[in-house]
């Protein structure tokens, strides 16, 4: 019912939210991955495995594969039992954790135990044996999160155990630290400084916290501000700290206020003591100071925002007065004149009608307008219309449908002139139909966009209802959008209202869309006014991004370097991933692991996976090593300009133990 109201005969919605079948031309699981999620990335590899991470090889042709930790391709961890890591590797002692093992686990998501026992051996009834702790785990295969109860102080060896066949990995090495609960920092410094990086002279502010009994382990920091109602940040590891045990390097908030800061060594449960920080606005400072092209303003602009209490303005005394060297600077570059018509499409038999020009122009107010007009029978424009058109210069054309043949379609257009160089024309075609109904005018946010909309862009369409006095007796006016593209994701839930949303990806790339909305009295639906705009849809801007930020610390111990690329162009298009690592001298980055099995630290096959994942021992201390991610569009992977996008991340390793957090 719904896809027949928009247009598309024959045709019925599917879960995914797009009409198919009948008239659309679109299959019925439009809108799914190969996995059959609505709007998913899943897409199957040159070797027909859906999500798999097979790759053409540009030199060879050959289909590569990405291999497991089992070394089987695509394997997802279902070929072999094998415990890597753990995360964190240090928690509380007497308190309820969430421990994630990490490795590969056959395949299995739920039918695993995680064991924990403990090296330092207890007393029972007089033989020795060791404290063992169990916990159900659910996962996907190559991780698994683990709720077990509170350990008591002390070290454990963590094991994996596969609860159905009771098979047990048996030589792992991963151990989990458990500290005493009740130890804390004894003093923290500063207590109070600056919000701003700029009085700072540094990207984040480092607090130092010395005495007490603490273990010496990375420290991660959570700041909760004194509003309760605001949502604490876990601030990682310092990565650029040597004594990153008892250092915290917290980014600098958007706004000053009150914090507690309460240290933390697994980033979930706080140390027994927090410490109060203020962070303070300083007094604004003159950035820059001109007076403007037209000679009649000085225009200030300071370093930072203006303060507002209570919602009004606050004048902050400064301490002495202004002194400013004030300079005459040339206009900006107004960019190219820019213009539309908005009004309605369809009329009805009477009432008035207006045709409105929206212009932008950076250099001022346009003042020259010129109208003409043309019917599309190609028949000499009506006298009375001509002289209408002659007598107008501005960007407002009022006409009484009674000035238009019923039935017949006419094309307005204007020319919009700044000066000898910058000229504009818009065009808008209207149609009048013997029926008596209200007038409807569409506007948009994206109607004076000079170059197509993107589909990741958020947009509104809004509709204008008038009732002609002629027409006074319509009542119960209600609303219809419609689209004519079936590939759009329409939002039926906006279909009778005054706004209209398009959601972020709802538009299909590169394509023109029409959205029209209808207004009429009901049950007459037939007797409507109309009016339409058409948007151009480009491509969506392939960006390449590292989750995590620009540059992170690596050190020695069980903690893994990830690099995670998905956050790449919203999540929503499905790429191919390539990454390559230079150290600072613009060479190869080497596999320094005791174990090494390759020369080069990135294997060819691992390049092309989203998310790539390096142990800790395999870089070599003391090395500036730069990670760059490309990617490519599945459908051209080519490498030609404006089909790829890159980005950097640069991890710096030191001779000690740092966690990362991606």
């Amino acid at each position: 019912m719904e896809c027949e109201r928009l247009g598309f005969h024959g045709a019925r919605l599917n879960p995914c939210g797009f009409c198919v079948g009948g008239s659309t031309g679109l299959e019925p699981g439009h809108g799914r991955d190969c996995k059959g999620s609505c709007g998913g990335r899943a897409r199957r590899d040159c070797h027909g495995v859906c999500g798999g991470s097979a790759y053409l090889d540009p030199c060879s042709g050959n289909c590569l594969c990405e291999r497991d930790v089992c070394g089987v391709c695509n394997g997802r961890g279902s070929s072999c039992f094998l415990l890597t890591g753990i995360t964190p590797a240090v928690v509380p002692a007497d308190v309820d954790v969430k421990i994630t093992l990490l490795g590969a686990f056959s395949g299995e998501t739920r039918d695993v135990l995680c064991v924990f026992r403990r090296r330092d051996a207890a007393v029972v009834g007089g033989s020795t044996e060791p404290t063992t702790v169990t916990a159900a785990g659910r996962g996907n295969g190559t991780s698994f999160t683990c709720l077990p109860r509170s350990f008591q102080q002390g070290t454990y060896l963590v094991t994996p155990r596969l609860s159905r066949l009771g098979k047990e990995v048996n030589n792992s090495n991963v151990i989990l630290t458990v500290f005493n609960k009740d130890v804390g920092f004894d003093k923290m410094e500063p207590t109070t400084a600056p919000y701003r990086k700029e009085e700072n002279k540094g990207e984040s502010l480092r607090l130092v916290f010395t005495g007490g009994d603490v273990p010496k382990f990375p420290l991660y920091c959570i700041l909760q501000p004194t509003e309760r109602s605001q949502r604490p940040t876990v601030v990682p590891p310092s990565v650029l700290a040597p004594a990153s045990h008892s250092q915290c390097h917290v980014p600098f908030q958007k706004t000053s206020g009150d914090f507690v800061v309460f240290p933390s060594l697994d980033g979930q449960h706080p140390l027994s003591r927090g410490f109060n920080l203020s962070l303070y606005a300083t007094r604004p400072q003159i950035k820059a100071a001109y007076i403007t092209g037209d000679g009649e303003k000085l225009r200030l602009s300071l370093n930072s925002d203006m303060v507002t209490e209570d919602k009004q303005s606050v004048v902050m005394n400064i301490g002495e007065d202004l002194k400013v060297d004030a300079r005459r600077v040339a206009p900006p570059n107004p960019g190219p004149l820019l213009a539309a018509i908005s009004g309605p499409t369809v009329a009805p038999r009477c009432g008035r009608l207006e045709l409105t020009v929206h212009y932008s122009w950076g250099a001022g107010p346009v003042e020259a307008f010129a109208w003409t007009a043309t019917r599309n029978d190609s028949a000499p424009l009506e006298d009375h219309l001509k002289a209408l058109l002659k007598a107008n210069s501005g960007p407002y054309l009022i006409l009484e449908a009674e000035d238009l043949e019923m039935e017949m379609q006419y094309k307005f257009t204007v020319k919009v002139t700044a000066d000898t160089r910058n000229t504009a024309e818009a065009a808008h075609l209207l149609t009048r139909r013997d029926v008596n109904a209200p007038i409807v005018v569409l506007y948009s946010d994206a109607i004076l966009n000079q170059r197509p909309v993107s589909p990741e862009d958020e947009l509104f369409l809004y509709a204008e209802t008038v009732v002609p006095d002629c027409n006074g007796t319509l009542d119960d006016l209600e609303l219809d959008w419609t689209v004519d593209d079936p590939r759009v994701r329409f939002d039926f839930g906006s279909q009778n209202s005054p706004v209209y949303r398009i959601a972020p990806y709802a538009l299909p790339p590169d394509s023109n869309v029409t959205f029209q909305v209808r207004a009429f009295s009901y049950p007459t639906q037939w007797a409507y006014g109309e009016s339409s705009v058409t948007l151009s849809v480009g491509s969506s801007d392939l960006k390449a991004v590292i989750k995590g930020g620009p540059s992170r610390m690596a050190g020695q111990g069980q903690n893994d370097v990830i690099l995670n690329g998905s956050p790449s162009s919203g999540g929503q298009d499905p790429l191919v991933y390539q990454w390559s690592c230079l150290d600072e001298h613009l060479q190869p980055c080497y596999d320094y692991g005791p174990t090494a099995t390759s020369d080069l630290l990135l294997k060819p096959l691992e390049t092309n996976r989203e998310v790539i994942r390096i142990m800790a021992e395999r870089l070599e201390p003391g090395k500036s090593l730069n990670f760059t991610l490309e990617v490519f569009r599945t459908d051209n992977s080519s490498g030609e300009p404006g089909v790829k996008a890159a980005t950097s991340t640069l991890v710096i390793t030191q001779e000690e133990i740092i966690p990362l957090a991606s």
